[in-house]
C-alpha cells in the first residue's frame, strides 16, 4: 500500500506553509488520497492504475496553493523581536522611529494621535517642573 502521507508532504513542502498548517493539510490530503485509492480499488480498477489516478490529484499544485490561507504561509522575513536594537548612529534610529510612527499612524490614527498628544503634554510638564539651568 502506498504511503500517502509522505507523498502529500513532499508535494506540500514547496508551498512554504507554517509547520502546523502543513501537518494538518498533509494529514487531510493523505486521508483523502487513501479513501480515493480504496474507492478505485473497490470499483475494480487495477492497483497500478488506481495509484496513478490517485497520484494525478496531487499534480495540480496551483489548486493547493490557492486553497492555502494567506495566514498559513510562512513570512518572507523573520519579525524583529521586541527590544532588539541594532547599533547605529542617531539618524538611523530617528528614521527607524519615524517609519514606525508612520506605520502606526496608518494602522490606527486615533491611537497615534492620543500618544502624540500625551508625549507633547509630558514634554511640556517636564519643561515646566524641571527647567534647565
Amino acid at each position: 500500500m502506498p504511503d500517502w502521507h509522505n507523498l502529500a508532504q513532499e508535494r506540500l513542502r514547496p508551498l512554504g506553509l507554517r509547520a502546523p498548517a502543513e501537518l494538518d493539510l498533509t494529514v487531510e490530503i493523505a486521508q483523502h488520497l487513501e479513501g480515493h485509492y480504496q474507492e478505485l480499488l473497490s470499483g475494480g480498477v487495477a492497483e497500478d492504475e488506481a495509484y496513478e489516478r490517485t497520484l494525478a490529484e496531487l499534480d495540480d499544485v496551483y489548486r493547493l496553493r490557492a486553497g492555502s490561507e494567506r495566514s498559513d504561509v510562512m513570512p518572507k522575513r523573520d519579525a524583529v523581536p521586541a527590544g532588539d536594537t541594532k547599533p547605529g548612529n542617531l539618524m538611523d534610529g530617528f528614521w527607524r522611529d519615524l517609519r514606525y510612527g508612520g506605520r502606526t499612524l496608518r494602522k490606527s490614527p486615533l491611537f497615534a494621535l492620543a500618544a502624540t498628544c500625551g508625549q507633547v503634554n509630558a514634554a511640556m510638564l517636564l519643561k515646566h517642573f524641571c527647567p534647565s539651568r
